[in-house]
């Protein structure tokens, strides 16, 4: 399955919390090896980042959309 997400042209944030190291490993993954990708790894949390870091969760998303924004 892997394979087939490499071709996606469309802009994505992997976000993953650092105790999950699954989860954060998979992150980098598809980070270093989808084309439009980008991995962000969430200090202090695990499986459920948006939960434990809401705030660090939030500004990633935020600063993920602004660069989007800002290359149309």
């Amino acid at each position: 399955v892997w394979h087939e997400l490499w071709g996606v042209r469309l802009a994505w944030l992997a976000l993953a919390g650092a105790r999950d190291e699954r989860y954060s490993a998979a992150a980098r993954r598809i980070a270093r090896e989808a084309p439009l990708a980008r991995a962000q790894v969430v200090p202090d949390s695990g499986h459920a980042a948006h939960l434990q870091q809401p705030r660090v969760v939030a500004e990633a998303i935020e600063t993920f959309l602004d660069g989007l924004a800002e290359s149309v």
